[in-house]
């Protein structure tokens, strides 16, 4: 890993005092720096997964650049000696952020105020993003909401079973290609730019007021669907069980959780969305549901490449988790169609 000392002194931020890992996420690492100029966070970018970071940082600094302009507080990175957002440091892809003081983020465990509010932050997030030309930005993973192209990915994974894993994942790969339909199952929609991984823990929230302040993790901001960063958030928070529960019995989707989140984001959204867009809602949460499914058993499948594991079968107890929420979900369909309904009028 990069020497601490020599990212200080590439992005200018002074003398050394500290520097710890932050945050949990599964793609980037991320850690606090802190120097005699203050606080910073520092990220490795996993280029491997996200592509060019020229590309990536363009996406960033034109979108943060965007909800300036209209007062949205977003976050700001440092330049590097030259010029750039990023930094090559001894082969690893570098960036820097302002660290933001007394904030908090909300994991899983969310009341159904928070997960309001935080419908609300993603719902005004893509409102703000909505007069911004989506061709600005360039698509830094090609089909990364696409679950035709990954179910046809876990397909020839299935066939080829090249890790030997297949007869442990049998039956969750089998039902996943029974329900194919999802993957062709919603409309033409408008090509929008979306957050594309709306986690709670994405939101920054004021620590005192507990009102949302700024939208993070914009590595995956480029053009997309509205009714998928509707899903995200319900298929991970909305959940009964966390996303690698063992016990499927815990696994159902709660209601309650997933009315919360619409009247704060499609509230946000009602007066900007086309037709096709509000149908699109309910339906695209068992689309986005089915395909991370997919995207968990495919990289189990794969040998786990993509998805930080902390054992062998970890992606393996993820898909099904998924799958069982997907199942529990079908059956709530109708309900969570009349909720949409009912608040996009």
């Amino acid at each position: 890993m990069a020497c601490p000392d020599s990212l200080a002194s590439e992005f200018s931020l002074g003398r050394i005092i500290s520097f710890k890992s932050l945050g949990t996420g599964v793609i980037n690492s991320t850690y606090l720096l802190c120097t005699d100029k203050g606080e910073f966070v520092a990220q490795r970018i996993n280029t491997a997964v996200l592509g060019s970071a020229r590309n990536l940082m363009h996406n960033i600094a034109v979108v943060t650049s965007h909800l300036e302009g209209k007062s949205i507080e977003s976050l700001h990175f440092h330049k590097s000696a030259t010029g750039e957002l990023f930094a090559d440091l001894d082969g690893e892809c570098w960036r820097v952020s302002d660290f933001l003081h007394d904030t908090e983020v909300f994991d899983r465990d969310i009341s159904l105020a928070a997960f309001a509010k935080a419908g609300r932050a993603f719902g005004n997030f893509d409102k703000a993003l909505m007069d911004l030309d989506p061709g600005a930005l360039f698509i830094t993973i090609p089909g990364f909401h696409d679950p035709a192209s990954r179910l046809k990915h876990l397909r020839s994974s299935f066939e080829k079973d090249s890790h030997g894993l297949l007869s442990k994942a049998y039956c969750q790969a089998s039902r996943l290609l029974e329900l194919e339909s999802l993957a062709h199952c919603l409309p033409p929609l408008p090509l929008r730019i979306t957050h594309n991984d709306t986690k709670t823990t994405n939101i920054l929230f004021c620590r005192y007021s507990h009102e949302s302040c700024c939208v993070i993790d914009l590595d995956t901001v480029m053009p997309g669907f509205l009714c998928f960063d509707f899903a995200d958030s319900i298929r991970y928070s909305a959940n009964k069980a966390s996303e690698d529960e063992k016990d499927l019995g815990k696994v159902a989707l709660d209601l309650d959780l997933f009315e919360a989140f619409a009247a704060g984001f499609l509230g946000t959204l009602r007066g900007e969305l086309r037709e096709e867009e509000k149908s699109s809602m309910a339906d695209g949460v068992l689309v986005l549901t089915y395909e991370q499914a997919i995207r968990f058993l495919d990289d189990y499948l794969c040998g786990s490449p993509y998805y930080r594991i902390e054992h062998p079968e970890h992606n393996l107890e993820r898909a099904s988790c998924q799958l069982a929420l997907l199942e529990d979900m079908l059956v709530h369909q109708a309900d969570m169609r009349a909720i949409c309904s009912r608040i996009l009028g």
